[in-house]
């Protein structure tokens, strides 16, 4: 037995010591990926170096990694080939089905009556077989049929004149004259002295024997179909964009834009 004077020794083996290695993260977010858990029990990874993947803040403070809408060529002809189709189909068929017939150019002196500002003159066509397509009016050579006086050709035997007139600060448009393909006759008075002589320049052609009745067709649905095609582009550049497919997006806005420029060459090409 041991005294209550002798010593216990205990030894005490302490425990081995834990070695923490650091690992440099550099920069490297957290990623939460959103969804459901049941969906998936495999892990899904995101390539965070690239192009297509952006950081936002998340409402816990957190950085989330969302990835962009990608740009696919298919979207991008979707959005900018439907309005423009809508645009121009009609245009092109009116080209291929329009009468491109060489018109004949002749101008005529009409000489002022004494006294007056009436000015008349002759001009004769075979109606049987030609018609008349433009006309404009010079006076003594000075051109001012963009500024005042103009020659409307309303049919392909008749042709009006008509004049702008300033009354104050008001301006009237008035009957100036005209030319009857019946007779020959013509006729031209808008008020205004323009000295001894005025030039009336008629272009005309041979009429189409069919009249290129599908010509008209689509010149009268091409003026609905134009403002159809751009409207039909700024929905696909507001749904694209809004929808994420930015490839819609850029082809509604190219349309919108091309499209006007198309139908500016395209006037310029039928001659309106």
């Amino acid at each position: 037995m041991t005294g209550p004077d002798d010593e216990v020794s205990i030894e005490i083996n302490a425990p081995p010591s834990i070695e923490v290695s650091t690992v440099d993260t550099g920069d490297v977010q957290p990623v939460m990926i959103t969804g459901s858990p049941q969906q998936s029990s495999q892990p899904v990874m995101l390539d965070l170096s690239s192009q297509n993947v952006k950081f936002v803040m998340g409402p816990n403070g957190q950085i989330i990694a969302i990835e962009k809408p990608a740009f696919t060529r298919n979207d991008f002809l979707i959005g900018g080939g439907i309005p423009f189709a809508i645009f121009f189909i009609p245009i092109l068929m009116m080209m291929i089905t329009g009468n491109f017939t060489d018109y004949n150019h002749e101008e005529v002196t009409l000489t002022k009556e004494e006294g007056t500002t009436n000015y008349t003159g002759e001009f004769e066509i075979d109606l049987d077989n030609q018609e008349i397509y433009h006309c404009h009016i010079n006076g003594n050579g000075y051109e001012f049929n963009n500024a005042y006086v103009r020659c409307l050709s309303t049919t392909g035997d008749r042709a009006d004149f008509s004049a702008d007139v300033s009354n104050n600060s008001t301006t009237e448009r008035i009957s100036a004259g005209y030319w009857d393909g019946e007779t020959g006759k013509i006729t031209f008075d808008s008020g205004t002295d323009y000295g001894d002589s005025v030039i009336i320049s008629f272009d005309y052609g041979d009429i189409a024997e069919d009249e290129s009745s599908i010509f008209e067709f689509f010149e009268e649905i091409a003026w609905m179909t134009c403002c159809l095609g751009l409207l039909a582009s700024l929905v696909m550049l507001i749904v694209g964009f809004a929808s994420g497919k930015p490839g819609m997006g850029w082809g509604g806005l190219a349309s919108l834009v091309g499209s006007p420029i198309v139908g500016i060459l395209s006037s310029l090409f039928l001659g309106w």
